[in-house]
């Protein structure tokens, strides 16, 4: 009888290059410790950082590693404290300078204003006031008397004795008349009333010629 052949191991195929090329591509580096530690140590400065301020708000001491450790947070903290302070002081600092500048701006404009805004007085014109008084008046009060009522004269007794003490009240009287003397408030305009009024005050205090 003849020998069967021995049995050779049947070869497994390959895998091609391309493929375990492809398959080292895809398997990912193992993390170092400093990298899966990174997260780690970020957390903890930033619990650091928070506690310090937390402390430095508060007015905590800070001693030892505490001072270290919140160096970071402390920096941001303080520097907004004395930014802070340092901005109350400026601020007081200005408001101490403009305030009596600015009260002295709203003084002149005060002034400014009310110089402005007042009108300035007219001379009354005695001339004019004289004509008026004897184209009109003097029918009844030709120096300074009264025909009418005789004790009710233009003179500085009679005026004093009825109260009747300065131009206004004599302007009163001719704008809008008294007793048996008609208004003629609607015969002249304010100035011309003004005009007459200061000359038979003149006249009273210098005697009626």
């Amino acid at each position: 009888m003849a020998q069967a052949a021995p049995r050779q191991p049947i070869p497994h195929p390959a895998a091609p290059r391309g493929a375990l090329c492809a398959r080292a591509q895809r398997r990912e580096p193992p993390k170092s410790s400093a990298a899966m530690a990174r997260p780690h140590l970020l957390l903890l400065a930033a619990a650091l950082c928070a506690s310090a301020s937390g402390f430095a708000q508060q007015g905590a001491p800070r001693t030892g590693l505490s001072r270290e450790a919140s160096a970071v947070g402390l920096s941001f903290s303080e520097l907004a404290v004395g930014d802070a302070a340092a901005w109350d002081r400026s601020a007081e600092a200005a408001s101490s300078t403009w305030r009596p500048l600015a009260l002295g701006m709203a003084l002149g404009l005060m002034v400014a204003v009310g110089t402005f805004r007042a009108p300035a007085a007219v001379a009354a014109d005695l001339n004019n006031g004289k004509e008026i008084f004897n184209n009109i008046c003097a029918a009844c009060h030709a120096a300074g008397n009264n025909l009418v009522v005789p004790e009710k004269q233009l003179k500085k007794e009679a005026l004093d004795k009825y109260g009747v003490v300065d131009v206004t009240q004599i302007k009163a009287i001719i704008a809008g008349g008294q007793n048996a003397m008609p208004s003629l408030g609607n015969m002249l305009d304010a100035k011309e009333i003004d005009d007459v009024a200061n000359y038979v005050f003149e006249q009273s205090k210098k005697g009626w010629s």
